[in-house]
């Protein structure tokens, strides 16, 4: 996963609500077939690379259809969280899966988190 990276986690310290975006390119080997990302959120110890799904869920499903096997296509997982207990880091991760076969992936993934009202 990628909770355990830089950038894929903060410590909220004054409201509990953070603003989460996660974006980047969906890919999958299979011609016209798709990819479903959705992010999510945890404390604790972070997923690590290929773990199950774990965490909360955050926005909706993105499911992306990949035109051909090279290609990729654009996704942003955005969404507030509220009630954050304050001084507990909380990890982002994403989930994904290919829609119906093939290989899916992810890739140029960036991650912007802040605290707001």
């Amino acid at each position: 996963g990628f909770g355990a990276l830089a950038g894929f986690s903060f410590t909220p310290a004054v409201t509990g609500v953070l603003y989460i975006a996660v974006d980047g390119l969906a890919v999958n080997t299979l011609a016209g077939d798709g990819v479903t990302v959705q992010g999510c959120y945890g404390t604790g110890t972070a997923p690590v690379t290929g773990a199950a799904q774990t965490g909360t869920g955050f926005g909706l499903p993105q499911r992306c259809r990949i035109a051909g096997a090279t290609g990729t296509v654009g996704f942003s997982c955005t969404s507030r969280v509220a009630g954050l207990a304050l001084s507990t880091p909380v990890w982002v991760d994403l989930t994904m899966a290919a829609v119906t076969g093939g290989v899916a992936s992810v890739q140029d993934v960036t991650c912007i988190i802040y605290e707001g009202p």
